[in-house]
């Protein structure tokens, strides 16, 4: 029986890797079910999975880790009764995701709220009980474009965990975007606008070049592959690239 005693530094870097991409993988059959049609706009496109504010992973496991805290720390007995209760706290599985076309998914990245999405919903006679308003008001959070950032990375096929179990490149490029925007001083919804001039600066020949060559160039390539995340969502403001 596995076991976890330690901080949540430690349990973000060695059990949270694991418990999203079971989440995950339990999002991808009502993915299906939506058969193509955005929940929002009601049109058949290509859909995104987005988290619906309030309802996501961090917080959902950030509330059953509660349980679960010993002082400073963190003591979980059996990780496989845990990683259990973190999937029932899930349920429903359909309020925690929206499925999403690429341009309702970047009306959910936003930090303003989009009215005209939702009369949109209205108009195509999508459901709207009292989950599908509270949908139709969601923002992004910082946590939540992190988590977009994530899954975006291990979709395109980078590495959630190495052949020793541990977290993998899905993690170090998200925790490196993340050092970015302390040295920066500024917030993951920030980054779109910054991310071009921020890759200049940060690669060879920019004023930043040493620290993107940490740890074998992952903070440069990090940038890299979010300045393609905001590229692929719509993310990224035309005439605000530069610093």
């Amino acid at each position: 029986m596995a076991s976890f005693t330690g901080t949540i530094e430690e349990f973000d870097c060695f059990i949270m890797p694991r418990i999203r991409n079971r989440v995950q993988t339990a999002s991808r059959p009502l993915k299906a079910c939506a058969n193509g049609r955005c929940e929002h706009c009601g049109e058949e496109k290509t859909l995104e999975a987005a988290h619906v504010h309030g309802r996501g992973r961090k917080a959902i496991v950030r509330e059953v880790l509660e349980k679960h805290r010993a002082g400073d720390a963190y003591d979980i007995a059996d990780l496989r009764e845990f990683e259990e209760e973190v999937m029932r706290a899930h349920e429903p599985m359909g309020e925690c995701f929206l499925f999403l076309c690429s341009d309702c998914h970047r009306a959910y990245d936003s930090a303003e709220p989009r009215e005209s999405i939702a009369g949109r919903a209205v108009a195509a006679g999508t459901r709207h009980d009292s989950t599908s308003e509270r949908r139709r008001t969601i923002r992004a959070t910082v946590d939540g474009l992190a988590d977009e950032f994530y899954d975006f990375l291990a979709e395109e096929g980078y590495t959630v965990t190495t052949k020793g179990g541990n977290p993998g490149t899905c993690y170090s490029y998200t925790r490196a975007v993340a050092r970015v925007c302390k040295w920066e001083g500024c917030g993951w919804n920030d980054l779109p606008d910054l991310i071009d001039g921020l890759i200049r600066e940060y690669s060879a020949g920019g004023p930043k070049e040493e620290l993107g060559r940490q740890s074998k160039s992952t903070v440069k390539n990090a940038l890299i592959a979010f300045g393609k995340f905001c590229s692929v969502h719509g993310l990224k403001k035309a005439g605000h690239n530069d610093r």
